[in-house]
């Protein structure tokens, strides 16, 4: 029986022996990462929508920053499919784009999250930093 078992992960295929990496573009991968090409561009017409609407100038350059660095990360991503799908010998290139991809989907993130959770950004008007639902509301009785 052949003790080498290999399993596909995400386009990859990782074998049970930790000396062994075999790495194949599958697929699904280019698929798989067209999809969240395409996810990310439809993400970006509200977001666009929010950005535009933003009066307060900090959130607007941060907004700016963070939509900004995802359109980036589209067009390394793209590049990413366009070199995967060529069918030239084996690159580090790829993979070096995609954990830059990484790495920049950290920062858009946390940016993101400074939005909404710090700034205020697209919660109501009469939202108060650390409310939780349910407070302050009154209770009606059961």
């Amino acid at each position: 029986m052949n003790d080498d078992h290999r399993s596909g992960i995400a386009g990859a295929q990782v074998s049970s022996k930790p000396t062994t990496l075999q790495t194949s573009t599958g697929f699904a991968l280019p698929f798989t990462l067209a999809g969240g090409i395409v996810g990310a561009l439809l993400a970006a017409v509200p977001g666009l929508f929010d950005l535009l609407g933003l009066e307060d100038q900090r959130a607007r350059r941060i907004g700016a920053m963070h939509m900004g660095l995802n359109l980036l990360i589209v067009a390394a991503m793209a590049v990413n499919v366009w070199l995967r799908t060529r069918g030239t010998p084996a690159s580090a290139l790829p993979y070096v784009i995609s954990a830059m991809a990484v790495v920049a989907l950290l920062v858009s993130g946390w940016l993101g999250g400074h939005l909404v959770h710090v700034l205020g950004v697209t919660q109501p008007k009469d939202a108060r930093v650390g409310h939780r639902a349910g407070e302050g509301s009154p209770r009606r009785a059961t």
